[in-house]
Order: C-alpha cells, then sequence, then structure tokens
C-alpha cells in the first residue's frame, strides 16, 4: 500500500496504529481514566467544571465548622467541653425538633482511652465510615437528632407526605461558578423514609445519583454530597432533605463549601476559617485577662462602656464641689444651683437668716428633686457654734438648729424625758431609787379563784418551775362556800432533795375567808413548786395562790 493512499483525510481504517488498538486509548469526550494519571505543561479548562473532586483543599462555610458546638468554638481546638448547640443552618422547619444524638470524645473510654463513654448513635456513625484509621483519637463533634413535625409546608415534588425537614434560615452561600456543594453524613434513626432530593450534582457514599436518593431504617449512616444552584446568594431550603411525621433523622459533620467540588467522603469536621483566637460572644461575654476599652469624658452617661479610668475620673468630678463665687439669695430655688455638690460663702448683708448671715452654705443639688442645704457657722455672728439645715422638695422647708452638746446639755435632755416618762411610757430605767429589779420581790407565778372541782381528789391549784435557784414565798388565800374538810399542802425541792409542807391538814372549814400562814422555802434551779389541795365537798373551795421570789 503506497503511503499516498494513507494518512489524515483518507478514510484509512486500521485495526491497530502503533500496534495499539482503540481501548488503549482515551476519547476526547469524558474520558474515564484508572491508575495514576499525570500531567505536564499547564492545565487549561474554559468553560468548564470540576465536579465531585474529594482532595481538593476546601473551607467550610459553616460558622459552628458542622460541629453543633457554636459559632464560638474555636475552629482549631481538638477537644472542646462546649456543649450541644442547635444550629441555625439545620432549624427543623414543619414544627419538629432538634436535640444531641451524642458527641465523638478524643480519647474516648470505648476504644481504650479514658475520656468518658461515647452514644451507641455515634459508634454506628464510626462503624459507617470508610477507612477510619482511629475510632478513640479526632476532632471532637456533636450528632444532631431532628425529630420531623407535624407541619405541611414545602412539599417533596414527587413523594407523598414528605415535607421540608430543615431551612438553612437564608444562609448567604454565594459559590464559585454560582455552585455550591453540602456533604454530611445521614441516617433514618426511625420511621418511614427520608429523601435528600437531587438539585444538580447528587452523591450517595461517593456514587452518583440519577435522581432523588430515600434512605430506611436499614439503609444505616450515608455519605451524602449535593450541589446546588445559588445564582441569587442563596438557597434557603438546601441541603433539600424532606421526611414524613414523626420521622427521627440524624445528621453529622455537614460542610458547605463554595463551587462543586465538595470534599470527598470526609470522616471528621471540616474546619472553619480560623480567627487564631475563640471570638467572644456578642451576648453576655465572659472576658478574662485584662480587657480594655476606650475612656468616655467625664459626664458621659449612655451605654458606653465605663472603664476604670473613667469610674475614677467620675468620682472624683462628682465628689468634687462647685465653688459659687456669687452666693444665691437665701430663697432662690434650687434650679438656680448646679448639681451635684456645691458651695458659697455669705457674709453680713448677704440676705441669709442664720447667724445673721455669717457662714458658709454647703448644697447637694440631686436629680429626684429632693436636694438638702446646710449653713455652717464660722468665726462672726452672734450664734457662731451652731449650724442649720433646710431640705428642698416643692420649696424650701425652714432652716433647722443642729443640736451640739453646747446647745443642749444633759439638764436639757433630763428635762425633756420628764415630759414623756411615768406609766405607760415604756421608759426602762436600770435602776429604781439605787435599786436593782432583783433587791425586789417579784412574783414568780399566781392563781385567782381556782375552782377544787372534785371531791377527796389531789388537785394542783399552782405550778412554777423555777429558772434559779433561790428563796422563794408561797402565799395562799382560801374561799369556801360551804362547810368542807381540807387538806393544802405545799411540793418543791431543796439541796436535800423533795420536800412537803401542809398548810392544813385534815381541817375543817365553814363558809368564809381564809388567809393562810406564808410558806418561806429554798427551791434548787429548774424544779417545780406545787400548791396542791383536797377537800370533802366539791366546788365548795376557792384557791388564790402566789409564789413570789425574795
Amino acid at each position: 500500500m503506497s503511503t499516498a493512499n494513507g494518512g489524515p483525510g483518507s478514510g484509512f481504517n486500521a485495526d491497530m496504529v502503533d500496534g495499539k488498538h482503540s481501548s488503549d486509548f482515551a476519547p476526547v469526550a469524558s474520558p474515564n481514566f484508572s491508575g495514576t494519571v499525570t500531567m505536564t505543561g499547564d492545565i487549561i479548562m474554559a468553560q468548564t467544571n470540576l465536579w465531585n473532586a474529594g482532595n481538593v483543599s476546601a473551607i467550610n462555610l459553616l460558622p459552628d465548622s458542622g460541629r453543633f458546638m457554636g459559632n464560638d468554638q474555636e475552629p482549631l481546638a481538638q477537644a472542646s467541653n462546649a456543649p450541644f448547640t442547635a444550629p441555625s443552618t439545620f432549624a427543623p422547619y414543619n414544627g419538629g425538633t432538634i436535640a444531641s444524638g451524642g458527641k465523638f470524645i478524643h480519647d474516648n473510654t470505648d476504644f481504650g482511652g479514658t475520656r468518658g463513654n461515647m452514644t451507641s448513635d455515634v459508634i454506628s456513625l464510626l462503624s459507617a465510615m470508610p477507612s477510619n484509621p482511629s475510632r478513640r483519637y479526632g476532632v471532637e463533634f456533636y450528632i444532631a437528632t431532628i425529630t420531623q413535625g407535624t407541619g405541611t409546608n414545602v412539599p417533596h415534588p414527587t413523594v407523598s407526605s414528605a415535607y421540608l425537614l430543615t431551612s438553612n434560615n437564608g444562609f448567604s452561600m454565594g459559590g464559585s461558578g454560582k455552585y455550591v456543594t453540602w456533604s454530611f453524613w445521614i441516617r433514618l434513626k426511625s420511621g418511614t423514609n427520608v429523601i435528600i432530593d437531587k438539585k444538580l450534582k447528587l452523591y450517595k457514599n461517593g456514587v452518583e445519583m440519577s435522581s432523588y436518593v430515600t434512605l430506611g431504617p436499614s439503609d444505616g449512616w450515608v455519605h451524602i454530597q449535593t450541589t446546588s444552584d445559588v445564582s441569587i446568594g442563596y438557597d434557603n431550603a438546601a441541603p433539600a432533605i424532606f421526611a414524613k411525621a414523626g420521622d427521627v433523622v440524624q445528621l453529622a459533620l455537614p460542610v458547605v463549601s463554595l463551587g462543586g467540588t465538595g470534599v470527598g467522603i470526609h470522616t471528621s469536621p471540616i474546619p472553619r476559617a480560623s480567627l487564631g483566637y475563640v471570638a467572644a460572644p456578642l451576648a453576655s461575654p465572659a472576658l478574662t485577662g485584662t480587657p480594655t476599652a476606650p475612656t468616655a469624658t467625664v459626664g458621659t452617661n449612655t451605654t458606653q462602656i465605663a472603664t476604670t479610668a473613667f469610674t475614677v475620673q467620675e468620682i472624683i468630678s462628682r465628689s468634687r464641689a462647685n465653688i459659687l463665687a456669687t452666693p444665691p439669695a437665701e430663697s432662690d430655688p434650687i434650679t438656680v444651683y448646679p448639681s451635684g455638690l456645691s458651695m458659697t460663702f455669705v457674709g453680713a448683708g448677704s440676705g441669709w437668716t442664720p447667724n445673721g448671715g455669717y457662714g458658709t452654705v454647703i448644697t447637694y443639688n440631686v436629680s429626684d428633686g429632693r436636694s438638702f442645704q446646710w449653713f455652717m457657722t464660722h468665726g462672726s455672728g452672734a450664734d457662731k457654734s451652731s449650724s442649720w439645715i433646710r431640705v428642698y422638695y416643692t420649696g424650701w422647708s425652714a432652716w433647722a438648729k443642729m443640736i451640739t452638746d453646747v446647745d443642749y446639755t444633759a439638764a436639757d435632755v433630763l428635762a425633756k424625758i420628764k415630759t414623756v416618762h411615768g406609766p405607760g411610757s415604756g421608759l426602762n430605767a436600770d435602776m429604781v431609787d439605787g435599786k436593782h429589779a432583783s433587791d425586789f420581790a417579784g412574783k414568780a407565778a399566781s392563781v385567782s379563784e381556782f375552782n377544787v372541782s372534785a371531791a377527796d381528789t389531789s388537785t394542783t391549784a399552782l405550778s412554777y418551775v423555777t429558772t434559779a435557784a433561790g428563796n422563794y414565798q408561797v402565799l395562799v388565800y382560801l374561799r369556801v362556800t360551804a362547810t368542807t374538810t381540807v387538806t393544802l399542802w405545799v411540793t418543791y425541792t431543796d439541796v436535800s432533795g423533795a420536800q412537803q409542807t401542809n398548810l392544813v391538814t385534815n381541817q375543817s372549814f365553814t363558809a368564809g375567808s381564809y388567809s393562810l400562814l406564808p410558806l418561806f422555802i429554798n427551791n434548787t434551779s429548774g424544779t417545780g413548786i406545787n400548791v396542791r389541795i383536797s377537800c370533802s365537798n366539791a366546788n365548795t373551795v376557792k384557791v388564790s395562790a402566789s409564789i413570789v421570789g425574795v
């Protein structure tokens, strides 16, 4: 065959080219390489897209790095004591709820560590991850458990009774080439099924899907990567997860990355950009160390932070009295005085009345209108040893003279007391005529007209337990209404022991009144003195008695 009949454009179709079949070459359109592909020179892709490249560098756009530990968590921190925090980017949409499904713990006890056990949900996730080199160590994160509510907003276009599970609350995520990719682990823990809708690209465990993905409880944990078009800068429904009422769905390690490449099947949190420090939250920040702030000018009265320097200056300013070179008139209202403390000096002819007008006027003007003024005398004037005070509310009160020991002597105090002393005054003196209360007999207990209601029965008419050892006198008076036989005795305890003394023994009494001889005894502390009586006829004897400390 002549070479003139072959070559480009000849239409000649050989079995091989340079000894190789067509299967040994990659087609120009959609080549499917295998092995390790190397390239030299520059790679130029004009108007093309790169999809599902698992080893492309990515930064997580989610503010909590997909760890469900809150936005204030340092993304590069390995371990954290932060609690589970529901993210705004996975907010239950149809009245559902979100809670922690457990935490992956660095150096966990389940796989040989010491820092605590993990939930079965976390362990099942670790088991589903491919080529996971270690289940004991790693960056800590939480699983989110979302229970679908009963709302019916945003139904799935194909699957009946399935409605949007979460909303990202308009999360701004304009991406490279107008695309954004969500990557996450998901499973249906219980319920009917969970659906991940397909927008532009959808991968299940790294395999591209032609339509939406449906998961049941038996599917376990699945890795999802879904790419959507965000030409307007957000997609409120992304990542387009749908479920039926009561379905319990679990999510872990979500990542939002720019463009359509995703992060591949990842097995740990993909961090957001680090500030290099933990940012303080806007709400109730707990600052440590020595935080500083600009120092406000003296007199500032706003919500601006007050530094220690401002506080000291403000205290000094408010405590320093304003010196008034020209004193106001005595009748001028408080409004002519500056706020806070002020001072002025007056003398003869000033019109001020205390001490003939000689003195120093100190005024404290407060904002609520309750101000006061102090007139302090000095070396001149007829009443130079005194001071006066008055207050201002709707007007000035009269001057009140402040009493000193010069103005008010002990004799003056006694004279005042005598105007209010006597019975009912409540005046409690230390002594009476130089004697203390212990120098007088005091009634300890008393009874009047005690009726002996039973015949021939020992009855206690009066009893008293002493609070201190000492001398006591027992006084008894009987009123007899009909002839009866009476026995009356007193029991007590002295240092020798229990004692009994009869004042009357089986003595007949006719109707009348009788005063018995007093009984003087010594009684120990904490023991009883008892007046007891028995009579032959009931309701015929009335006993009046007193026990007196002497």
